[in-house]
């Protein structure tokens, strides 16, 4: 399987950093981008568009994938619902949750290529129409709706190598109650410094181990795992407050509400990135991102706001 091969350069990639990461990552970031973008394009999709999956109909709801996507994205998210279908441990449901301003709630408004994968899924890939609160619905409304579930959030634009969900689900067993993730950034210094002092490169120095800890801010790319009950309950789905303290962030707002219900994070030992999906006139989807589009909030300015509100309570927690 062509898909099962990508998993291997994907492997490679891995291993190219754990020789030299601090010198080869600008070298192995390159070969990433260009070849493996064409690989992708040239061999994966075509492969997923000759032989779509037709999941097993399954009523279990014990792990259930969440994204969210809109725009010209949501004609390519159906690439990566296809890489989710083919994973070695399979989903029990997949939502794609759509803003309903944007479809008027009609699923016939949607792309034809969605509705496709929805209907050869046999019930396991579903579309549900929200309100909108940007990259906050791929987790907002699952949590809420399914709260006995383990909820795996992934994003709309990459293919995911095949053991992804395999490699959550191994460490999920290990840790069941953390919040269980492929990719974190590690919290150099005290939890309450801002997001632009912390050392991006440590994230490349735990090779060999898993990151178990509270200093870890989840990164949903490469899929996260939130199981029941991991999030401070009081305030966590607070619309009002979310909007006031966090509004352009969910994963820094879901990192302060884990640490809040005392949940801790645990990273992968490493994983390169998944590759994101070529969409016309970019090279990935995720390129398109509008650096205006927070209104001027940054990152800093959001986990400065969080921190301080909350500062209290993290320091009993984080201390």
């Amino acid at each position: 399987m062509n898909h099962s091969l990508y998993s291997k350069y994907f492997s490679l990639t891995q291993e190219c950093m754990k020789v030299s990461p601090k010198s080869s990552t600008k070298l192995v970031r390159k070969v990433y981008s260009f070849l493996f973008q064409a690989y992708l394009n040239k061999v994966v999709i075509k492969e997923f568009k000759k032989n779509p999956t037709t999941p097993e109909r399954t009523d279990r709801k014990e792990f259930i994938g969440s994204m969210t996507t809109f725009g010209v994205r949501a004609e390519k998210v159906w690439v990566s619902i296809e890489s989710l279908l083919r994973q070695t441990k399979k989903l029990d449901h997949i939502i794609v949750w759509l803003e309903d301003k944007e479809y008027d709630s009609n699923y016939d408004n949607i792309p034809q290529t969605l509705k496709e994968v929805v209907g050869r899924s046999n019930g396991v890939v579903e579309v549900r129409f929200c309100v909108g609160i940007r990259a906050y619905k791929k987790l907002w409304f699952a949590k809420q709706d399914f709260p006995e579930s383990n909820i795996i959030t992934f994003d709309d634009d990459v293919i995911y190598p095949v053991d992804t969900v395999e490699k959550i689900m191994e460490l999920h067993e290990k840790y069941p109650e953390d919040i269980v993730c492929i990719s974190a950034e590690e919290i150099s210094g005290s939890f309450f410094d801002l997001p632009d002092s912390w050392d991006a490169n440590r994230g490349y120095n735990h090779f060999g181990h898993v990151n178990h800890d509270y200093k870890l801010r989840v990164m949903g790319l490469s899929g996260v795992l939130y199981p029941p009950r991991c999030f401070y309950e009081p305030d966590v789905f607070n619309l009002e407050l979310m909007k006031k303290l966090c509004p352009w962030n969910d994963d820094l707002w879901w990192t302060v509400m884990a640490t809040l219900n005392g949940t801790k994070i645990s990273r992968y030992e490493f994983r390169s990135n998944p590759l994101g999906i070529w969409c016309k006139g970019k090279l990935s989807l995720s390129n398109g991102t509008d650096k205006n589009s927070t209104r001027g909030i940054t990152n800093d300015d959001q986990w400065k706001t969080l921190t301080d509100y909350y500062r209290e309570k993290l320091d009993n927690i984080v201390k």
